[in-house]
Parts: structure tokens; sequence; C-alpha cells
């Protein structure tokens, strides 16, 4: 269900991350806290408007692994939409234009500029996993990312999905 034959996203491209791990159990203080956050897995999500959408397991949401990313999956022919976070910094002047949403401010869309498609997705792939899965480890997060981003990507083609699994599968 990967999408490693596919090409890189382009037109108007909304960029995202998210934080994959749950909660915890107990309430935890400040330091732990802390500690918990960094160790949740990081997932990457670049959706084009109106098309496909990538997801990946990075490393961390912070530096170069998250620029790198970005890079290896969009043309830089394309606008990418993001957030006010510190480590899309360096995507500027990559991409034809960067346009960015100012969170931070409490503003989540200024006319075209938002992340609210990558977002839903999030939010579908997170109540999706929650109540199939209950639980997914780091070592297959990314398997079931596929899963989800195959739906999602699928079921713009057109057709029964079940049947596009099937041709798919049969290459």
């Amino acid at each position: 269900m990967n999408d490693q034959d596919a090409g890189p996203l382009s037109g108007d491209v909304e960029v995202d991350e998210t934080s994959w791990g749950g909660k915890p159990r107990v309430k935890l203080d400040r330091r732990a806290a802390a500690a918990y956050r960094e160790n949740k897995a990081t997932v990457l999500g670049m959706v084009e408007r109106g098309g496909k959408v990538r997801a990946r397991v990075i490393p961390s949401r912070r530096g170069p692994a998250l620029s790198r990313e970005v890079r290896a999956n969009i043309n830089p022919a394309s606008i990418i939409f993001t957030d006010d976070w510190q480590a899309h910094k360096p995507l500027r002047g990559e991409f034809l234009e960067h346009r960015i949403i100012n969170h931070s401010a409490g503003l989540y869309v200024d006319g075209d500029t938002h992340t609210n498609t990558i977002e839903g997705f999030f939010g579908n792939l997170k109540t999706g996993m929650r109540g199939t899965y209950k639980k997914v480890s780091r070592r297959w997060l990314q398997s079931y990312l596929d899963e989800y981003t195959w739906r999602h990507n699928a079921q713009r083609e057109g057709g029964a999905l079940f049947g596009q699994l099937l041709s798919r599968a049969a290459r």
C-alpha cells in the first residue's frame, strides 16, 4: 500500500507534523511530561489540495530531518503552506512560495492560507487507528500510515477500494 512509485507532490501542498503515542495514564510532573512528549513518534504529513496525501514517520519534529523529508517529497515548483513552527524556517526560499499561518496568534485561516486539509487527515487517521487498532508500536507505525494514506488517495480514484487493492496486488 505504499506509494514508492509515485512522483513528488505538486501544486498547493500543505505540510504539518503531529505526535503519535497516546496520553500518559497518570498525571506527570512537568519534567516527566516533557520527556514523555519527546519520546513520542513524529508523523510528517503532506497533502496536495484536492489530491494525494503522504505521511512519513520522521526521527524528530525539529531540525534537518523534517526539512529533508519535505524536500524529498514535494516539487520545488510548488506552493507550500505550513504553520509557524520554527522547524519550517529552513524551507523558506526553496519552493515557489512558502505561506505561513500563525497558529500561535490564534489564526487558523487567512484567505486560502491554512493547513486544515492535512489536519483533517490527521484527525481521521488518529480516530481510525485508535478505534481499530488501539495501540500501534513505533516499529510498525509507517505501515499503518501507508494503509491510511492509500485509503485517502484511492477514494479519489473512484471505484471500489477492494478492487483497487486487488489490481495493485496483481501487478
